[in-house]
């Protein structure tokens, strides 16, 4: 029987950064994950949006996470530059500064945006940007902010060929039907031949099929995702109205998102693609053509917090995972929560507690 402190199942946005986090710290740790192309994760285009919704909302405590954010991916790249395995030869920076167009849909929302300024103000870098009208349908104007995007797949590789390189990756599957016990405080996954102190959940929509949090708080979506080519179109700037649509750096763009709440599956419908199209023809005049389409479900929650924390009744079992569409941003802070809550016994936030639903 190996032992560990910490097994960590799934790889994902937010096992990646756990990982990175306790293996920073120094614990023996293992990630078991069986690798998807098509997880939330991987289909994510990790865009980093400051102001999101019909009333105009700049992200809580925004900056701050962005900070964070920032200095997290920079240390992943840094050790990749060290010529780690994964080692970082594709140039640029994992986590990339991007103008933002948000295109307003009404003279009502142009007025929300002026009376708001001020709050808005620490995001927003032009009040009158230059908007093609042969591009867009755009009579109400909209303003640019300053977003961010992280290179998801890169990321997700340079962590998993770290982690395979210091053998501290299994490739499987830790299914509901895979032997679970609790031995002197430790977990024993015998299928494995494996324990742990602490063994966490950070699989995405999967963790819902694991009776420990079943019920915690998952809203589960379905999002799809196109990418499409437009010719002679040249914007650098991820757009904003309704849908947005946002640059690769192959030349094409990735066009998305939708939200399905009943068919639960990463299968690409028909359906969602006519709506993209449907909803982007609404404002913009360029030709479009479909390259391909993706689709996975989001670990979204009720209340668009993430869940975190411990089983109420077996505290060896841990939850990090629901953090829905904003894991690019959210996961760097509530990782180094977590790694304290593991360690030192500091609490964690209230609002994204995994025992909120259970009160």
């Amino acid at each position: 029987m190996t032992e560990f402190d910490v097994v960590i199942v799934g790889q994902g946005l937010a096992g990646s950064a756990l990982a990175w986090r306790l293996r920073e710290q120094g614990l023996n740790l293992l990630v078991i994950d069986q690798p998807r192309q098509t997880t939330a994760s991987r289909v994510a285009a990790g865009l980093i949006t400051p102001i999101t919704g019909p009333r105009l909302v700049l992200y809580p405590r925004y900056l701050e996470l962005l900070k964070g954010a920032e200095e997290f991916y920079r240390q992943v790249e840094a050790q990749a530059a060290l010529g780690s395995p994964g080692s970082w030869a594709s140039g640029g920076q994992l986590l990339e500064s991007r103008r933002m167009l948000k295109l307003f849909v009404s003279a009502a929302e142009r007025q929300l945006f002026e009376r708001k300024r001020v709050e808005l103000e620490p995001v927003v870098v032009r009040e009158h940007p230059e908007i093609e009208n042969n591009w867009y349908r755009a009579d109400d104007g909209g303003f640019e902010m300053q977003g961010a995007q992280l290179r998801v797949s890169i990321y997700l590789d340079i962590v998993r060929m770290t982690l395979l390189a210091e053998s501290r990756l299994l490739s499987a599957e830790l299914t509901p039907e895979s032997p679970i016990e609790f031995e002197r405080g430790r977990v024993i996954l015998s299928e494995f031949g494996l324990s742990a102190k602490w063994l966490i959940f950070c699989d995405g929509s999967w963790a819902t099929t694991q009776r420990w949090f079943a019920d915690a708080g998952f809203n589960l979506a379905k999002g799809e995702i196109l990418t499409v080519d437009i010719p002679d179109w040249n914007e650098s700037r991820v757009i904003h109205r309704g849908v947005w649509i946002a640059p690769t750096s192959t030349g094409l763009y990735h066009l998305g998102a939708t939200y399905e709440w009943q068919e639960l599956n990463d299968l690409p419908t028909e359906q969602g693609r006519a709506e993209l199209l449907a909803r982007l023809a609404e404002w913009f005049r360029g030709p479009v053509r479909v390259i391909n389409q993706t689709a996975a479900v989001r670990p979204a929650t009720r209340d668009s917090r993430p869940l975190i924390g411990f089983h109420p009744l077996r505290p060896q079992i841990g939850l990090f995972n629901g953090f829905g569409s904003r894991g690019s941003l959210l996961v760097p802070y509530y990782s180094t929560q977590f790694a304290n809550a593991l360690l030192n016994g500091h609490p964690i936030d209230a609002e994204v507690q995994v025992t909120r639903w259970n009160r």
